[in-house]
């Protein structure tokens, strides 16, 4: 039983890793203005969006880079990369399936595209 409940602990803890990373990440905005956003969701707009889409690796961290003493680069660096090193330590901790380091890489590359297919499509 003791088992049991540790590992619903360890479940719980990486759920709301899970919801804050997506909050933080997705929901950045008011809920007001997400539903604004989310009214306006038509094919043009997604089309649009696709149109307007970085699709060159390391073309955002690049620009951070070269305009590094503008635009607050380093904390939106250090904040991209630091919100994503608590899932290569909580996902095996959570279960041990996970423990090699290219199941945490294909995982957390997984939650990251989900997560940029959503901003995607909601811009």
């Amino acid at each position: 039983m003791q088992k049991q409940k540790r590992e619903n602990i360890r479940r719980a803890v990486f759920l709301i890793y899970l919801m804050l990373t997506i909050r933080l990440i997705i929901f950045k905005y008011p809920f007001a203005d997400l539903k604004e956003i989310m009214d306006t969701w038509q094919s043009g707009v997604i089309l649009r969006g696709l149109e307007t889409a970085n699709f060159r690796l390391f073309k955002t961290v690049r620009m951070y880079i070269v305009y590094r003493d503008r635009l607050n680069s380093f904390e939106n660096l250090f904040g991209n990369v630091a919100i994503f090193i608590p899932f290569g330590a909580l996902l095996p901790w959570v279960d041990s399936r996970f423990a090699a380091w290219w199941k945490v890489l294909v995982n957390a590359f997984l939650f990251v595209a989900g997560i940029e297919v959503f901003q995607l499509f909601s811009s």
